[in-house]
């Protein structure tokens, strides 16, 4: 073969292998990241069966579970606070309502940690109560026990579910706490509807709900007003525990905060004095809009007493921020039977309406924001 010819087909070579090396390779395709797992969150408002959490735990696709029990217990002192306790008479408890929880296995949020360290976790609304921050301390009693916790981490109000304080579940014996009350699991995401399946399966005939993230939370604290926040608007108090259901508040509270007055379709009423705009407002608007027949009896306003169906909670009675109306039609647990248009103006004025909670109170309407004019445009 001659030189030209050979140095051509060299080059040929050269080309093709050159653009055999250089041709652009197929796209990589990222390998598809797994996806988190799911928080599902089964809550009642009344002690879950026995073992529950055991079984839930043994659905396949179900990663840890812990529990979450509560309660309410007497602040007996608080240190590198802002603000001093209220005083009180001998005997007297200052009620902060607590929940006990497991830590998270593998979760590293400062709830968590705190947790894992044995501190105590407070929420905003009790922090900004009691001007403490993270390393303030809370020693809390019932009966004559004492525990005094570290605060390790300050968390919003809604992750702590409504509670002022959360400490470390195996620090909880004897401080008179319910048995648990939510059980927060951690499933693998491909096998959530399976494993929510059988949680409902596992809680059939139980007042339970079950919830995963992405879900409307609210009922988890059936929508009330956390009690750091009842604290801060209507003030707080101390009380002397009775034999019996009722309870013996303050008197300088009493005398400073609840007062007697006539509302409209309701007649004379006691509550607490700040309420009175806002009741007022709900029942003059009935009267304006011909409604006025949807209000048949009036069943009461204050009353220093514990929650019916959970003795150890502080009703919200107790702070005269809530109101019975038409009892005879709801009572307690029933069915309710309130017409919608009592509940819709209500509900504009401020109140929550318990006939929707997991154990219905079809009576009950309790404060849960201020309003002055329910037409005013709301900040978005």
């Amino acid at each position: 073969m001659g030189t030209p010819m050979r140095r051509m087909l060299v080059v040929f070579l050269c080309l093709a292998a050159c653009a055999t090396a250089c041709a652009p390779s197929p796209p990589r395709v990222p390998a598809a990241k797994p996806h988190p797992p799911v928080p599902v969150v089964i809550w009642s408002s009344r002690d879950l069966p026995a073992g529950l959490h055991q079984k839930v735990a043994a659905i396949d696709g179900v990663q840890w579970v812990t529990r979450m029990t509560v309660g309410m217990v007497d602040l007996v002192a608080v240190t590198a606070a802002s603000r001093a306790l209220p005083p009180r008479a001998r005997g007297a408890v200052l009620p902060l309502s607590i929940a006990a929880m497991e830590p998270s296995p593998g979760t590293h949020d400062a709830a968590t940690l705190a947790l894992n360290a044995g501190k105590a976790v407070l929420s905003e609304s009790e922090a900004n109560l009691r001007g403490m921050t993270v390393g303030s301390t809370m020693t809390i009693g019932a009966g004559t026990v004492r525990r005094t916790f570290s605060v390790g981490a300050i968390v919003p109000d809604l992750e702590g579910r409504g509670r002022e304080l959360i400490i470390p579940f195996n620090a909880s014996s004897g401080l008179g706490l319910t048995a648990p009350r939510a059980l927060i699991s951690s499933v693998e995401a491909n096998r959530v509807d399976e494993a929510v399946a059988q949680m409902k399966a596992l809680t059939e005939g139980v007042r339970a709900r079950i919830r995963t993230a992405g879900q409307d939370v609210g009922d988890f604290t059936q929508q009330v007003l956390p009690f750091g926040d009842v604290k801060r608007i209507f003030g707080e108090f101390t009380y002397r525990p009775t034999a019996g259901r009722f309870i013996v508040p303050d008197p300088v509270w009493e005398g400073a905060n609840i007062v007697q007055e006539r509302v409209p379709l309701l007649g004379l009423i006691a509550c607490n004095g700040k309420l009175l705009v806002q009741l007022g407002g709900a029942m003059r608007e009935l009267i304006a809009r011909g409604l006025s027949g949807l209000m048949r009896t009036y069943d009461g306003c204050y009353s220093p007493r514990m929650q019916v169906g959970n003795a150890y909670a502080l009703s919200r009675h107790a702070y005269g921020i809530a109101v019975d109306l038409n009892a005879g039609a709801n009572p307690y647990g029933a069915t309710p039977k309130q017409d919608p248009r009592l509940i819709e103006v209500m509900e504009r004025w401020g109140f929550t309406w318990g006939g929707r909670w997991l154990v219905p109170d079809g009576m009950h309407f309790e404060f849960v924001r201020l309003v002055t004019n329910p037409d005013a445009p709301t900040a978005g």
